[in-house]
């Protein structure tokens, strides 16, 4: 275990909620030069529910706030984890764009819905997050791959990541099981 994490630990038990913020803020760090972004977020998850199941322990918290922020907490590791996943995937692949009118370009973008406990912020510990995809418009990226094919990449990527499927740690399980698409189909749809 490394030395700062016990820090880390120590700093959240102490400051309680008054320290989330700054928490939160040690995440804009995922996008520095020589940081692993899915260990930051795996530390920043356990800390954070270690902190919360304490809190708890201790009825510190009313059950509500306390599923609330299990939920929010979720919520934060979700949204860092797709900014990393869609910035490399700019990266590799152009920034996505659809066409307004006859010549006009507007940037596209993906919305991950939560749904269930965790849109319902109502998450526990053995939660897991029922999503859902949604981009903005067809068009295509400034290298030519169609918004749809680069936006079921993102889906697919991010959800291998948060599942630990690429080697690294799983953050949260994910369903995708609530709309029809046939199985194994990430589910991404436009508006």
């Amino acid at each position: 275990m490394r030395l700062e994490v016990l820090d880390d630990l120590a700093d959240a038990l102490l400051t309680g909620l008054r320290g989330q913020p700054r928490r939160r803020e040690l995440l804009a760090g995922l996008h520095r030069p020589g940081v692993d972004s899915w260990l930051l977020l795996s530390d920043h998850k356990k800390l954070e529910t270690l902190r919360i199941g304490l809190l708890d322990l201790q009825d510190g918290a009313p059950i509500r706030q306390t599923l609330a922020d299990l939920s929010q907490l979720c919520l934060d590791v979700l949204r860092h984890a797709l900014d990393v996943v869609l910035a490399h995937a700019v990266r590799e692949h152009g920034e996505p764009f659809s066409i307004r009118g006859v010549s006009a370009r507007a940037s596209a973008g993906l919305c991950v819905l939560a749904l269930g406990k965790v849109g319902g912020h109502e998450a526990n510990n053995a939660t897991d997050a029922d999503l859902m995809f949604v981009y903005s418009a067809d068009g295509e990226t400034e290298l030519g791959l169609p918004n749809s094919v680069f936006f079921a990449k993102v889906a697919e990527e991010f959800l291998a990541r948060v599942q630990g499927q690429r080697g690294g740690p799983r953050l949260y399980r994910i369903d995708t099981r609530l709309r029809p698409e046939p199985r194994g189909a990430v589910p991404l749809a436009r508006w």
